[in-house]
């Protein structure tokens, strides 16, 4: 790299930092992060550094009067341990403080997470969509809650863009040492990997399950050191909680739940059939594409975990980053017209707004609309991959 292009990365990167510190300064400004889940996140953290068990009810709730909150979300740590570890570092840092390089870090691992995917393939062509991805994400509705929330969904859509891009470069255990970091976010982590398996099966990739595992074994053990009996205590929490909410996600069970009216029953035996159809769909697909970017096959698996998993919020939708921005850089390199393309994720994000305005005119209390969302880029990533599918079946030879 000769020292013009040095200088201008630099530049560039100074000014990113420059601008998302000003972001993020900002919107602590704005924003109660006293009261927001971003406080669960860290005080999860700083119960690492007191030697407080935060799934301990009564050490829970105190800990919330001793910092001042007037919201307390949940009556006990709602995330597994190995998060808690995993934030460790935000845990020692004040409040405000941290809540604002969080906020920096989530902008940052955003971009880079766009910029990765952008770089899959022939950069110096796909470097244009830069700016109408990042236009378009002013309005999606998962970046803002996720920004504005201080929420995790970043670091999860950076996990799962860096293991893409490994399994891209035939590096198949570090991806999927890298993957089953999502474990920490078991309601998307476990789904995926389960829905993930059979694929590496089907393809033979034993490294990439190798990988899976050990990252497992790794976090296992790490938080079992810190507190032995972790897990009963978790699962004890996590069930309640999905029970509490069974039905409110933006999922085929939250269509369900709606067709249903919301009666629990009818849910659960209307949502199973649903889901047993759409996973055995996906898999009739899915064998048929055995030509398919990891990359591609990756971010159509995200869509349908996100489609079939019991509990999630639109926040969560940001990994759908990963099947829309690789499909923009897709049909680019199959000879799609820049305009067509460059207006896709604009027209996703759209999409995000007019479900928030239908959801509001019906007085939906819910946000089971959003699961729209998905259903729309796995429909988008399910005709690309169909296409390119029957074009590969002109191809070959006889």
């Amino acid at each position: 790299m000769n020292k013009t292009k040095k200088f201008w990365l630099f530049a560039v990167i100074l000014l990113c930092t420059i601008v998302f510190l000003i972001g993020a300064i900002q919107i602590s400004k704005i924003i109660e992060y006293q009261n927001s889940d971003f406080f669960q996140f860290w005080l999860g953290s700083r119960n690492i550094w007191d030697g407080r068990d935060p799934y301990n009810s009564a050490e829970w709730i105190q800990a919330h009067q001793d910092f001042g909150t007037d919201r307390i979300a949940s009556p006990a740590y709602l995330y597994p341990l190995p998060l808690a570890i995993l934030l460790a570092p935000l845990g020692i840092l004040p409040l405000k403080t941290a809540f604002i390089a969080w906020t920096f870090l989530s902008e940052s691992l955003l971009l880079i997470s766009i910029l990765l995917l952008l770089r899959s393939t022939n950069f110096h062509k796909t470097k244009h969509l830069l700016l109408p991805i990042i236009l378009a994400n002013i309005i999606f509705r998962p970046t803002t809650t996720n920004i504005l929330g201080g929420q995790l969904s970043s670091l999860y859509l950076f996990i799962a863009t860096l293991a893409a891009m490994l399994w891209h470069k035939e590096k198949w255990f570090w991806g999927g040492a890298t993957l089953a970091l999502l474990a920490i976010k078991p309601s998307v982590g476990f789904p995926l990997l389960l829905i993930v398996t059979p694929w590496l099966l089907a393809r033979k990739k034993y490294p990439a399950l190798a990988g899976i595992a050990s990252t497992g074994i790794f976090l296992l053990f790490t938080s079992l050191l810190k507190d032995p009996l972790w897990i009963p205590k978790y699962i004890n929490i996590l069930s309640t909680k999905l029970g509490n909410e069974f039905g409110n996600s933006p999922t085929i069970w939250g269509f369900s739940a709606m067709a249903c009216n919301f009666e629990k029953g009818c849910t659960t035996w209307l949502g199973g059939i649903a889901l047993v159809l759409f996973l055995l769909l996906n898999i009739w697909l899915l064998s048929k594409w055995h030509f398919s970017s990891p990359i591609l096959s990756l971010g159509h698996l995200i869509s349908v975990n996100l489609l079939s998993t019991l509990y999630l919020w639109p926040y969560d939708h940001l990994l759908l980053t990963i099947p829309i921005v690789f499909t923009m850089v897709f049909l680019l390199q199959k000879g799609t017209p820049f305009l067509k393309v460059s207006l896709i994720f604009l027209s996703v994000s759209l999409a995000s707004v007019f479900i928030r305005v239908a959801t509001i005119l019906i007085h939906l209390e819910r946000e089971t609309l959003y699961g729209l969302l998905p259903l729309l880029v796995w429909g988008l990533t399910t005709w690309v991959l169909v296409r390119e599918n029957r074009a590969t079946s002109q191809h070959t030879p006889i």
